[in-house]
Formats: C-alpha cells, sequence, structure tokens
C-alpha cells in the first residue's frame, strides 16, 4: 500500500508478470468505494498476470484515504492511493492512465467506485481478447437491490448475450484495454466532458477511429447496487436527458454542428411518438414500465434538444 503523490516508475525485469492495472476514480462516496474495494481484493487474476490497484480521490482532502487503508491492508495486491485535485471525469481519469503507465501496466481497467466486479471478472476479459486479439473488452454493469439482480443499465446491452460483437458504445464502467491505446496512440479522456459526462464514450470512439477492435464480454460482470435515489422516476428522467444532451454535444465534435440538426431533429420527432405511445399504454390501465418508457422517450427528446441548443448542464462540476 503507498499513498502517493505519484505512482514510482516501475523497471521491468524479463520474463515479469503481466501488470494489469485497476484504475478506481471516486469522489466522496465511501460507503459506496468500501463495497467496490472488497470485492476489488478478492478477484482472481488472469493466469501469468499481477493486479495492481489504483485508487484517485478527487477529494482535495482526500477524503477516501481512510476507507482505503481499511479495506487494503490485508490484501497482497500491491495498492496505490493518490489525490487528484483538479475536479472533473476527464481530469481523474487522466491522471490514472498516467499514472497507469508508471507502473508498467499492459493492460488497463476501469471500474466505477459504486460497483462491486465478479471474482472472474478480469479472468473473464482476459479470455475473450486473448481468444479474440482484440484491444478493448468491455462488460455488463447488472443492477442489483438488497442482493437481488434486477436487471441491467441501459448502456451495458444485454446480460444473457454471450455472443461475441461489437458493442456500440463503450464506457469506462466495466472496460479492460491495451496499454497502447495511451502509450503509442496518445489516446486522452476530451476536457470537452469534463463536467458534462460522454467523456468515456468520446474516449473510445477515438480508439474505435484509430481502428482499434472492441468486443462485448458477458461474462466480465460487475454489479451496481441501486440506491433508493436511483429507483426513482425523478432519476430516470435526468439520466437519459443528460445522456441525450451529450450524446449531441459527441456526435457535434466527430461530425460537425451542419450533420447534428438534421440527425437529431428526426431523433426528437422519433422519441416524441414513441413517448406518446408509451404514455396512452401506460394509463390504460396503470402500467409503471410503460411509463419507465415514456419517461426516458420524452427524457431523450428534450436532451437531444437542449444539446442542439447548446444548453448543457455540468453536473459533476
Amino acid at each position: 500500500m503507498q499513498d502517493v503523490s505519484a505512482v514510482p516508475r516501475a523497471h521491468d525485469s524479463a520474463g515479469a508478470a503481466i501488470r494489469i492495472a485497476i484504475c478506481i476514480p471516486t469522489y466522496r462516496r465511501n460507503d459506496l468505494l468500501r463495497l467496490c474495494l472488497a470485492a476489488v481484493a478478492s478477484l482472481r487474476p488472469p493466469d501469468g498476470s499481477r493486479l495492481l490497484v489504483l485508487i484517485a480521490d478527487n477529494d482535495a482532502s482526500g477524503g477516501a484515504r481512510a476507507v482505503w487503508k481499511e479495506s487494503m491492508q490485508s490484501s497482497a495486491m500491491q495498492t496505490f492511493y493518490f489525490v487528484e485535485p483538479r475536479r472533473g471525469l476527464c481530469c481523474i481519469r487522466n491522471r490514472l492512465v498516467q499514472e497507469a503507465l508508471r507502473t508498467g501496466a499492459a493492460w488497463i481497467a476501469f471500474v466505477d467506485d459504486d460497483e462491486q466486479p465478479a471474482p472472474d471478472w478480469l479472468q473473464a476479459h482476459m479470455h475473450s481478447l486473448s481468444a479474440s486479439g482484440a484491444d478493448v473488452s468491455c462488460g455488463p454493469v447488472i443492477l442489483r437491490a438488497s442482493g437481488a439482480v434486477i436487471g441491467a443499465e441501459p448502456d451495458s446491452g444485454s446480460v444473457p448475450d454471450a455472443t461475441p460483437r461489437s458493442p456500440r458504445f463503450v464506457a469506462c464502467n466495466n472496460v479492460l484495454f491495451r496499454r497502447k491505446l495511451i502509450a503509442e496512440q496518445g489516446l486522452r479522456f476530451d476536457p470537452l466532458f469534463n463536467f458534462t459526462g460522454g467523456e468515456d464514450f468520446d474516449f473510445f470512439e477515438a480508439s474505435r477511429r484509430c481502428g482499434n477492435r472492441h468486443i462485448w464480454t458477458a461474462a466480465a460482470q460487475v454489479y451496481e447496487s441501486l440506491t433508493p435515489e436511483r429507483s426513482t422516476l425523478r432519476y430516470l428522467f435526468h439520466r437519459h436527458w443528460s445522456g441525450a444532451m451529450t450524446r449531441v454535444l459527441q456526435q457535434r465534435k466527430w461530425q460537425g454542428a451542419g450533420m447534428v440538426w438534421p440527425r437529431f431533429l428526426l431523433k426528437i420527432c422519433g422519441k416524441l411518438l414513441g413517448g406518446t405511445a408509451s404514455l396512452l399504454f401506460a394509463l390504460l390501465p396503470p402500467h409503471r414500465r410503460a411509463m419507465e418508457d415514456c419517461i426516458k422517450r420524452y427524457a431523450s427528446a428534450w436532451g437531444y434538444l437542449c444539446g442542439l441548443l447548446n444548453l448543457y448542464r455540468e453536473r459533476y462540476r
């Protein structure tokens, strides 16, 4: 365990185990971080590998330091804790990948501080990557409440789908990728998304444009606890509204302003029509799932419009 301002640079030796750096950004969610680190400490390393844990605290006061010490003091893994005082998602993720390079890691994994990876999480990712020769592997985030599995995050695909495929989007809540994305291709998280979110989707879109191959590994599962505030319809609306806004921001970056208006105006019309149909179904008789679908569609339509009008909410500032 090391509490550092910067990770010491590693010196490779012949025949050394392959290093995998597990990157965990955190900000004032100590109870959830404690659960995350307990799961990380129980990970089974892939054959011939050595796991390193990097925890970056975006709280300038170092509020997660005590949790890190308590959770990892008996772990055999080498762990590093450091504070990243510059606020924002991109600042903390860029700091983590930079420190991961200093460890000599050949592979870099990300998991969020409110998630718990399954014991075979990295084994499943590495098996898929070795078999396919791909550069990036992502997997499902499975929601559970009171220990019971209740479904998958909307952005993480279908949990039962074990068919190898190229995912539409890749997020940092469950991913393992090659060092070359950072060290050779120079990819970093764009500060444009520092406070809006969507920085991970943008990062892996840049990876795709570099020619890297992305795969979906259904067996590489992480679990997210569904907290009471995240089970409300208000949260559902906010999530899809903000996600739609950042999607417009991403498309404007990659395709130009002239392309986003016709594309997203059509999407807005489709979402409004679909949302109205879901609303009618939800009311006759009352049906919560249809109401949730209605909220998602209306929220996305409103988010697309806000994005087109450059009305962004910096929810991570």
